[in-house]
C-alpha cells in the first residue's frame, strides 16, 4: 500500500460510518470481496492496522452477513502492530574501552572527520565517532589507545571497519583520492594502517 492509500484506508476504518466512500456500492452489488474492510482483514494487511481497525471492519462485514469473514490474528504476537515485542536476559562479554579516550581524539578535532572533514550538529551538540585503526577484539588485539584511533564520522567509521578505504603510511586513501587529516598534536601508529590493509586484502 502507498501512503496515500494507507492514511485513506485508516480514515475509512475509524469512521464511525457503517456506509463511507463506495462502500455503499460495494453492498449494492454484492462484491463486499473488493471492500476495504474485507481487503484489510487478509492475514498479509492486519499487521499495518490496530486491532480496534480490524475489529471495526469485522463488525461493519457481520452487520451486512457476509460470509467467511477473515480471522483476526490478535493472538498472533508476530504479525499484530500493537504486540510487545519479546525480551530475553542475556550476558556478554565485552572489552572496556576508555571513554576518555574516545572523547580526546573528538574533542582534538572539534568532532570533524578526518576523512572527509564532515561535522555532524544536533542542535548545539556535535558527534563524531573515534575509529580503532587496529581493532581490539579477537584475532586483532589492537591496543586501546590515542595513537591507534581514528575521529571518524558513523560512514567512514563503518567503511572503514568494513575495509570500504585503506590508509597508507603517508596519509593518503587512494580509494577516496583524498587524503586523511590528522593535527601534529595526534601521534598515530601508522604500523596499524599496515596491518589494517594487510588484514582487508588477506581475507578478501
Amino acid at each position: 500500500m502507498r501512503v496515500g492509500a494507507y492514511e485513506a484506508t485508516t480514515d475509512i476504518l475509524n469512521s464511525g460510518r457503517d456506509n463511507w466512500g463506495g462502500f455503499t456500492e460495494l453492498v449494492l452489488h454484492q462484491r463486499l470481496d473488493l471492500s476495504v474492510e474485507n481487503l484489510v482483514l487478509q492475514q498479509q494487511w492486519q499487521p499495518l492496522f490496530s486491532i480496534e481497525q480490524l475489529e471495526n471492519a469485522r463488525r461493519r462485514l457481520q452487520r451486512l452477513d457476509y460470509p467467511d469473514i477473515p480471522v483476526l490474528l490478535e493472538n498472533n504476537p508476530e504479525t499484530v502492530i500493537d504486540a510487545k515485542p519479546e525480551r530475553r536476559e542475556y550476558s556478554a562479554n565485552s572489552i572496556v574501552r576508555d571513554a576518555n579516550l574516545a572523547k580526546q581524539v573528538k574533542e582534538l578535532y572539534d568532532y570533524k572527520c578526518q576523512a572527509c572533514g564532515i561535522v555532524l550538529v544536533a542542535g548545539n551538540r556535535k558527534y563524531a565517532e573515534a575509529a580503532h585503526i587496529k581493532p581490539v577484539g579477537e584475532p586483532h588485539n589492537g591496543s586501546d589507545t590515542l595513537n591507534n584511533i581514528l575521529c571518524l564520522c558513523p560512514n567512514h567509521h563503518k567503511l572503514f571497519d568494513i575495509g570500504g578505504f585503506f590508509v597508507e603510511d603517508d596519509l593518503e586513501i587512494p580509494m577516496l583520492g583524498i587524503r586523511l587529516f590528522k593535527v601534529k598534536e595526534h601521534d598515530i601508529c601508522v604500523e596499524n594502517f599496515t596491518y589494517h590493509k594487510n588484514w582487508f586484502e588477506g581475507n578478501a
